[in-house]
């Protein structure tokens, strides 16, 4: 397979329970990145983790960035890579988002979702670590995938239920009406047995005539990390678009 041939930065944002070391097994080395780490234990001083302030400061750092700049967004990363890109456009030559969810409008369904997140919070702060994890992974939007190791000491419990509290589905406003009117190329890459998650994808790929839909074969909602080699394809053409100058920031 040729290399994606791209001469930019990538800023990638990994999914909850997440870690940058993960883009290192979907994003080819010669590109270059800057992977965040949302859920580090180590200390460290950054804003909290929220829909509002945190997509504030993915632009800014990508501000300072004079290549073309691309956002990369994984699940709950890809969820904040949109706030960002909705209130600051301009900051990106385009967009690469992964298995995550434009927002609900129901105020039902938000309701019953920021109820749920709740739970999961709590038990993020007072369960033990490994009934947690298997907790987690048997849920029926990871079925299917092989769960990735997580040691408890790599991450900070507080931040998870943190961001499992502000970062909710539940508060997040539905995103469609500014995906609709943005003006850069995004490639919006889900898994082929993700149904959930392939029935959200198709209906924004239709609001946007810039995004492009990515199925790829026989992937879950982890899809990058199913399917490496199709990722890295679906990357290869978003930078062939790219350069042909569909997008640029100045």
């Amino acid at each position: 397979m040729s290399q994606p041939h791209f001469d930019g930065t990538l800023y990638c944002l990994h999914g909850f329970l997440g870690r940058s070391l993960d883009w290192d097994a979907v994003i080819p080395a010669h590109l270059k990145k800057v992977a965040l780490d949302l859920f580090s234990s180590a200390p460290q001083s950054r804003p909290s983790l929220d829909l509002v302030s945190f997509p504030e400061v993915v632009n800014q750092a990508a501000q300072v960035e004079k290549r073309p700049r691309v956002l990369v967004g994984y699940s709950l990363g890809g969820r904040i890579a949109l706030h960002a890109l909705v209130s600051d456009p301009k900051s990106w030559s385009g967009a690469v988002i992964i298995s995550a969810h434009p927002g609900l409008s129901d105020l039902s369904e938000k309701a019953t979702r920021k109820m749920k997140d709740e739970d999961w919070a709590q038990s993020f702060e007072t369960e033990s670590w490994g009934e947690l994890m298997t907790r987690w992974n048997s849920q029926a939007v990871f079925e299917g995938s092989e769960p990735r190791q997580r040691i408890e000491a790599e991450f900070s419990r507080r931040s998870l239920a943190e961001a499992l509290r502000t970062c909710s589905l539940g508060v997040q406003r539905d995103l469609r009406p500014e995906i609709r009117s943005l003006n850069i190329p995004i490639l919006w890459v889900v898994g082929e047995q993700d149904q959930k998650f392939l029935g959200l994808a198709r209906d924004v790929a239709q609001l946007n005539p810039l995004v492009d839909l990515e199925v790829l074969p026989g992937a879950t909602h982890r899809a990058p990390w199913d399917r490496p080699d199709d990722f890295a394809r679906c990357l290869d053409n978003f930078f062939g678009r790219i350069r042909r100058g569909e997008s640029s920031v100045s």
